[in-house]
């Protein structure tokens, strides 16, 4: 893994910021021995050009997969995935000075990834007010990935 320079971390700002997605989402495990969902923090990014995909992927631990298009009219494509916690954590942290349209979210991926009380206990229920707290960022997540932009209050 190669470690990142300062132009690095600029230019993949500026790939998230374009072609990217930073995430909170709720997933529940079926069959967990908890009732409380889990958030997942991820950051994405989806193109056709699997140079810029490998550039983060050999400089941030994620996943990189190839897909075939859906059909002959549409490209391949190439995705980055980073989902583990402590990962997304370092990358948006990276990139942060960088971002230019994705400040917002990266500012509630942060809310959550920082605050212990929010994280809860791994495989535990978590009180009703953390999953309250944790769904409102959830929801502001959600809202600021929808397209056309959409204001927060």
């Amino acid at each position: 893994m190669l470690q990142p320079t300062e132009t690095d971390k600029a230019y993949i700002a500026g790939i998230i910021d374009g072609e990217g997605c930073i995430g909170l989402n709720e997933h529940r495990r079926l069959g967990a021995r908890c009732h409380t969902p889990s958030v997942v923090a991820s950051v994405q990014v989806v193109m056709t050009d699997a140079e810029a995909v490998n550039f983060i992927a050999e400089r941030y631990k994620g996943r990189v997969r190839h897909s075939a298009g859906r059909d002959i009219t549409r490209k391949a494509y190439f995705t980055f995935n980073a989902s583990d916690r402590r990962e997304v954590e370092v990358l948006v942290k990276d990139i942060y000075p960088y971002l230019k349209i994705k400040v917002r979210q990266a500012d509630v991926l942060l809310d959550y990834l920082t605050s212990p009380k929010l994280r809860g206990g791994r495989g535990h229920d978590v009180s009703d007010e953390v999953m309250f707290l944790r769904r409102v960022l959830v929801a502001d997540m959600h809202a600021l990935n929808q397209r056309g932009g959409v204001t927060l209050s």
